[in-house]
């Protein structure tokens, strides 16, 4: 079975949308409010008090009610639409791979050969530093990022004395581990066929089409059921009407156990 969801692309681009259209909501408000609030102060006299004990005094203080609200509202719709200006930002950059995306195998397989690509490029900088003791004449580059490295290294610690120290040879080995790691199980993901498993209170679906381990139960669980779903890591879908979470094996087979325990409560 194919990885990822065919409506992968059509899914991301409307939540960017969604997310435009509440940021741009909230910021017409704000100026709305602020308005709103403009235009009560234009209508008072510069200057004019509360004159107290005059006829106008409820009024002159229900003014001044209404615009400190319309200027605490835009405050806070302005507020609203950045929280919404920065999940967009975040949306429309986010170079995160995920397991919904149909060519989330390649993108992982290409990622690990630029993994590994930088790596062989760094013991090749610290081969080369260690022969030479200087980085000047390496490969492709510059005398100025080379004099640059060099400055870097004489001023660096005794134990980081190379261009590439061994912390960041570590934290890279270990990047390309988890992806690996992640690749694989992307591809057994792969070979999962769509399946039905029929428990006493609830139907278990490991749905290749959402890409998601879903749970059925027909009727609202009890609170003792929700809290042990969500410990599990399963969250309630309104659109599929199920408990859900990520499709993997490990998902599938904790649906299962969970099943069968709530069978037995």
């Amino acid at each position: 079975m194919a990885v990822g969801r065919k409506d992968y692309f059509e899914r991301k681009e409307l939540r960017v949308e969604r997310l435009r259209e509440k940021a741009d909501k909230m910021r017409s408000e704000s100026v709305d409010a602020f308005r709103d609030a403009r235009k009560i102060q234009d209508s008072i006299p510069m200057g004019q008090p509360i004159l107290i004990g005059h006829y106008s005094e409820k009024r002159s203080r229900r003014d001044r009610d209404r615009i400190d609200a319309n200027i605490k509202k835009s405050i806070e719709k302005q507020e609203q639409a950045e929280y919404y200006d920065e999940k967009l930002a975040a949306a429309e950059n986010n170079k995160v791979i995920s397991s919904d995306n149909p060519q989330a195998i390649e993108l992982l397989e290409d990622k690990i050969s630029k993994l590994k690509a930088r790596q062989q490029r760094y013991k090749d900088m610290n081969k080369y530093y260690r022969k030479h003791k200087t980085m000047v004449g390496f490969e492709d580059l510059s005398d100025e990022k080379a004099a640059e490295i060099n400055k870097r290294i004489d001023e660096d610690y005794s134990f980081n004395k190379k261009p590439a120290p061994s912390y960041i040879l570590s934290n890279l080995n270990a990047m390309i581990k988890s992806t690996e790691k992640r690749l694989e199980q992307l591809k057994e993901l792969d070979e999962m066929e769509y399946e039905e498993i029929e428990f006493d209170n609830c139907t278990v679906i490991s749905n290749d089409k959402t890409n998601r381990v879903e749970m059925h139960f027909g009727y609202k669980p009890g609170e003792d059921v929700r809290s042990l779903l969500k410990r599990k890591g399963f969250k309630w879908s309104r659109n599929n009407e199920c408990w859900q979470r990520m499709r993997n094996k490990n998902s599938l087979n904790t649906a299962i156990s969970l099943a069968k325990e709530i069978d037995e409560m």
